[in-house]
């Protein structure tokens, strides 16, 4: 297990962490959770930007398919 630990904080330029040290260990694995999160919100943000975005291409392309079918029953 403490194998793993090390190959974790090597990763993140931790070279000199004790595998014995657990407040250490601790606070690199929060240090990696909140990095974990941190990235998750920015996807989740993506992706409702993209949603946004989709929206209102569907809101026009709605709008434009309307106008035609008004104007093809006025003429």
């Amino acid at each position: 297990m403490w194998q793993n630990r090390r190959y974790m904080a090597m990763a993140l330029g931790y070279y000199n962490v004790d595998p014995s040290n657990d407040i250490k260990l601790i606070m690199l694995q929060n240090k990696i959770k909140a990095n974990n999160f941190k990235t998750a919100a920015l996807e989740q943000q993506r992706a409702a930007e993209e949603v946004l975005k989709l929206v209102e291409e569907h809101k026009r392309e709605k709008q434009a398919a309307l106008d035609k079918i008004s104007s093809l029953n006025r003429n």
